[in-house]
């Protein structure tokens, strides 16, 4: 998780970006938010959850 964020944050500084998100399974849910995400949507037609780190 930590190699993944230093890869868009350098992406980040080269081309900029306003939002970070990603798009998970249910189950995985519990796993983003104690790597530090928020929960910000659940797409209910696709069965995804959305999540974002916090700032």
């Amino acid at each position: 998780m930590e190699r993944a964020m230093e890869i868009i944050e350098s992406a980040n500084s080269k081309v900029g970006c306003r939002v970070v998100r990603l798009d998970c399974r249910p189950s995985l849910v519990k796993y983003y938010t104690d790597n530090g995400f928020v929960h910000a949507y659940r797409d209910t037609e696709r069965g995804l959850d959305r999540m974002a780190p916090m700032i």
